[in-house]
């Protein structure tokens, strides 16, 4: 059995209005504003520790030992690719600017080449 039309009543969507949203500027109640109190009331460590919860949980999924998992990488090579992907969210986020704390990432990007390093002393011995 074949469906050849379908009919739709489509009359009552024609006096739907766009919605008229407005954003606070910064320093008010808006993302930037959020970010900017965040930052302030946490002496701009708010991205350095939302850099290390991405890293945690980026860590735990890319090792994953549970026997379901199809893939996971070694205990180096997991950490290694969670900071390499940490650092550049920290740029982007020191870029953007929505933090001027640059010290943090270059701390996950000093982490990042010394794993660096240890993955091609420790597991790449060619």
């Amino acid at each position: 059995m074949v469906i050849s039309n379908i009919t739709m009543n489509l009359s009552a969507l024609d006096s739907i209005a766009s919605p008229n949203i407005t954003l606070a500027p910064s320093g008010g109640f808006g993302l930037g504003g959020l970010i900017d109190i965040a930052n302030s009331s946490s002496d701009n460590l708010l991205i350095f520790g939302s850099l290390f919860i991405i890293l945690v949980i980026m860590y735990v999924i890319l090792t994953d030992r549970s026997p379901f998992g199809d893939f996971g990488f070694d205990d180096l090579r997991g950490l290694n690719v969670a900071l390499s992907s940490c650092t550049l969210i920290g740029l982007t986020l020191v870029s953007v600017g929505w933090s001027s704390n640059f010290f943090a990432v270059g701390m996950f990007g000093t982490a990042w080449l010394v794993s660096y390093i240890l993955v091609l002393i420790y597991t790449n011995r060619e």
